[in-house]
């Protein structure tokens, strides 16, 4: 395992804990890290032919980062929680002022 550069670019970093494709689905858990400085871009993560399926889980908050995304996209959102389809909605995050966020992140895709 090692750390990744995210997708979106804005500085932060993912570490793979779990990547499993079993019978037309498949399922991941990353470790997020949000240094000070980072952001992420507004965008959707659509998987051809499958609903995607996201729940991140903040284990270590810092200052700044609001998550905002699309309401209809959003199953469940608390303070530290957010369950959501990130394929059906637009989502992003403010920039991290002070601090490292670390995240839970579990995926996964179904038919």
């Amino acid at each position: 395992m090692k750390w990744q550069e995210g997708r979106q670019g804005g500085g932060y970093s993912k570490l793979p804990l779990i990547r499993v494709g079993l019978w037309g689905r498949w399922f991941d858990c990353l470790l997020l890290k949000f240094p000070t400085g980072c952001f992420i871009i507004q965008h959707k993560d659509v998987v051809p032919n499958y609903r995607h399926f996201r729940l991140n889980i903040t284990i270590w908050p810092a200052e700044g980062g609001e998550f905002r995304c699309d309401p209809e996209a959003i199953i469940y959102q608390s303070r530290f929680i957010t369950f959501f389809r990130p394929d059906e909605g637009l989502h992003e995050q403010d920039l991290i002022t002070k601090g490292t966020r670390y995240a839970l992140s579990f995926g996964w895709a179904r038919r």
